[in-house]
């Protein structure tokens, strides 16, 4: 391409572009609110580029105060200019340099290519035409996560429980449970506090305590009679699956049809298995390929 690329971030009151840009995705599922939510967030920022006055593309990216990283949410290129200017949009998205602040990048390639059935940003997983540019750029695959989707429930059962959220968040504590849970999980990655500071953002975050310990945090968003969990984090030793089937209930505050991990560990997969098998739902699972770019 030989017209020159403009690229610069925008502006909290500037997320019309980028729910325009999504609108070019035509299977993506749109909650303004989600993006007024995340775009509000102090590390929640927006790139586009543009030539001319055509905005052809842009990225959604998500700088980790927790791990000391940034997440790649989203990259979105009209289908024109992918091959040519993905390189750019990614590259001005992201540092040059490692810092204090931030030591890698992290990005999630959703494997499989399916449709984007969630609303942004919760639909983890850039294209898997965007693998070569990645991999251009110095990005490396890691491990992979899963998107694991439990549909067509048909009951939700009640368990006897003494297990209520917390009354007030415990943040520091969330910060031990994880640091102490999350390799055996398989959540390392930025994406995971995404979920999380979005979460308490909306104000549906959820820490449970026994004992003076954190056994979970929950985030959960309800959005057109899903229950989308983000992040999730048990200790799976202190809760049961049919407890936890109780407690998501009371704390989504009624039925739902269908509830989705967008972010989970290989060492969750069993975990919410069992959950799909005792609410007799149907389960799929989608590999997300976790890249990452060390600065």
């Amino acid at each position: 391409m030989s017209k020159t690329i403009f690229s610069r971030r925008l502006g909290n009151d500037e997320t019309e572009i980028w729910i325009g840009l999504l609108k070019e995705r035509t299977s993506a599922l749109l909650s303004e609110d989600l993006i007024a939510s995340f775009s509000s967030l102090e590390n929640g920022l927006f790139y586009v580029s543009s030539f001319n006055d055509d905005t052809f593309g842009g990225s959604a990216v998500f700088i980790d105060r927790y791990r000391l990283g940034m997440a790649l949410i989203d990259i979105i290129i009209k289908s024109q200019y992918i091959d040519e200017t993905g390189y750019v949009v990614i590259k001005s998205s992201i540092p040059y340099f490692r810092s204090l602040s931030i030591k890698n990048v992290d990005v999630l390639v959703n494997s499989s290519g399916a449709t984007f059935d969630l609303p942004f940003p919760l639909a983890f997983g850039v294209d898997p035409c965007m693998i070569d540019t990645l991999e251009k750029i110095g990005f490396e695959a890691v491990h992979e996560l899963y998107h694991v989707t439990i549909d067509n429930i048909s009951e939700i059962p009640t368990a006897d429980h003494d297990l209520t959220p917390d009354d007030s968040l415990d943040i520091e504590g969330s910060l031990k449970f994880y640091w102490s849970h999350y390799k055996q999980a398989g959540v390392d990655c930025s994406h995971f506090w995404c979920a999380f500071d979005l979460s308490l953002r909306r104000k549906n975050l959820n820490t449970l305590a026994r004992n003076n310990r954190i056994i979970a945090i929950l985030g959960c968003e309800v959005f057109d009679n899903q229950l989308i969990v983000a992040p999730f984090l048990i200790d799976t030793e202190a809760i049961y699956p049919h407890q936890m089937i109780s407690l998501l209930s009371s704390i989504a505050g009624g039925e739902f049809s269908r509830v989705d991990f967008p972010i989970a560990g290989t060492g969750q997969l069993d975990y919410i298995q069992e959950i799909a098998r005792v609410m007799s739902g149907e389960i799929s699972t989608r590999e997300l390929q976790l890249m990452r770019k060390k600065l």
